[in-house]
């Protein structure tokens, strides 16, 4: 029978990490898929793992040479049958019932892309103690099918994600040379083509953060891969719809990205130049090396040219207040966060304690009130007249 969802493991030096993945995948709550997991020539003891599975759902390709994971993402759906594809790195893993209520959006919605909101964890797979600010930037409650959503972030997880097969094979597959944002590459292409992404807004996915990941470890592949990438689709989308603001916002963000420090002046200069449509790649590797090699060429001299008139408009326009202003004020909003986050369970366990003493005094009262309604009663045979009045205005004033 052929499966209704192809699960992708990418797997690479994670042996500590890719059993639970596998675990999570073979938890689901539908159980027409296949699991391939490509590993990436790894070097510690991930095949032994993986192998240990006897599960007829689970097919291994293992690479002879590392292909990195846009590549081995291609090689894998090659070799896979489903009509969706979901992509699940093997130090991330997902909870029971994320693909079928993904499945059931993807056909009530026509949804191309179906993502879920992220659940942030560090690498012993405990909630990340920065998780309150992660999950601001990545669980947005926004449309993600117009430009301005993606000026500029990339909150769609690739492990979260059930892809149709056919946006595929529209629309082609990964861009293998790059490194640091391919998924965010795929997704600006089904934005810029106009496919459907929806987002389940539950914390169906877990993604591990660690110092073995590749999405933060080299700020500048990942500045210029974004810069290359908005070239290609964004900027043309923009422009297209006449939305000044959201091509504002793209350059805004080049500027006051702080991995732009991480360039000389000219090397900035010259992504300014190439995002204002002074030079045109098609391959990202002969963009790198045209905005990193050393000298200065005809087409550089005319692209830092323009960008250094933008960037001087940028820097003493509304981008230099909005710098400072960011320095000082995103540190507040985490560590508000964090303060929050920190009391409310101290709160909320003196809230407790508060209602378990009330409670505690409720009880004591209402056996006083019995005692003394007992003793009202035993004064029936007494002449008393004043004592009775007086047990009687005490159990009104009790109650």
């Amino acid at each position: 029978m052929t499966p209704l969802v192809s699960f992708i493991v990418l797997s690479y030096n994670y042996a500590h990490f890719i059993g639970k993945t596998i675990e999570s995948i073979l938890s689901q709550t539908i159980d027409n898929f296949e699991v391939i997991i490509i590993d990436d020539n790894s070097r510690d003891n991930s095949l032994d793992i993986i192998r240990a599975y006897h599960d007829r759902r689970i097919r291994l390709i293992v690479n002879e040479t590392n292909l990195g994971g846009a590549g081995s993402f291609n090689k894998a759906l090659m070799h896979s049958r489903g009509d969706f594809i979901a992509n699940v790195d093997a130090d991330d893993w997902i909870e029971p019932a994320k693909t079928e209520k993904q499945l059931g959006l993807a056909y009530n919605r026509s949804a191309d892309i179906v993502g879920t909101w992220v659940n942030w964890v560090d690498p012993s797979g405990q909630p990340h103690p920065n998780r309150l600010a992660l999950e601001a930037l990545s669980n947005r409650d926004v449309d993600y099918n117009v430009p301005e959503t993606w000026v500029v972030q990339n909150s769609l997880c690739r492990s979260s994600t059930l892809v149709r097969r056919s946006f595929h094979e529209s629309h082609g597959l990964m861009d293998p040379e790059l490194i640091r944002a391919p998924d965010f590459e795929l997704w600006l292409r089904a934005v810029s083509a106009g496919q459907r992404i929806e987002i389940i807004k539950e914390k169906l996915t877990n993604y591990r953060l660690h110092s073995g990941g590749v999405t933060f470890a080299d700020p500048v592949g990942t500045y210029l891969e974004i810069a290359f990438i908005f070239k290609r689709h964004m900027i043309p989308l923009v422009d297209s719809l006449s939305d000044q603001k959201s091509k504002g916002s793209i350059f805004n963000w080049f500027m006051l990205a702080p991995q732009a420090l991480e360039l000389t002046q000219r090397q900035r200069y010259r992504v300014f130049g190439y995002l204002a449509g002074c030079v045109g790649f098609d391959s990202y590797r002969d963009f790198r090396e045209w905005v990193l090699l050393e000298g200065s060429a005809s087409e550089h001299r005319a692209a830092e040219e323009v960008g250094r008139n933008i960037v001087s408009v940028l820097r003493y326009g509304p981008a230099l207040g909005s710098l400072s202003e960011l320095k000082d004020y995103l540190p507040k909003v985490v560590a508000a966060r964090e303060w929050w986050h920190q009391n409310s369970d101290r709160w909320e366990a003196a809230f407790h304690e508060v209602q378990q003493e009330r409670d505690a005094l409720a009880t004591q009262l209402r056996h006083a009130q019995a005692k003394l309604q007992t003793s009202i009663m035993s004064t029936d045979g007494v002449n008393d007249r004043a004592l009775k009045t007086r047990f009687q205005a005490l159990l009104r004033r009790l109650q």
